[in-house]
């Protein structure tokens, strides 16, 4: 596994599921699948950042 990119939203790090994926040694697909399956379990905010619009768009141009 490659050294981990310290990514930060709203001063919390988080990790993309690209990053989630490459550490479990699986595909991103399966990643999102399974959250898909177990989202009643998580907590928007709390356990996953969701992005969309404005917020995507600078979080995606805060990385390098």
């Amino acid at each position: 596994m490659n050294e981990l990119t310290v990514l930060e939203h709203n001063s919390i790090r988080v990790m993309t599921t690209e990053q989630l994926a490459e550490a479990y040694g699986c595909a991103p697909k399966q990643i999102q699948q399974n959250f898909n399956n177990n989202r009643v379990r998580f907590i928007a905010g709390k356990h996953y950042f969701k992005l969309e619009g404005a917020d995507l768009k600078a979080f995606k141009d805060s990385l390098e």
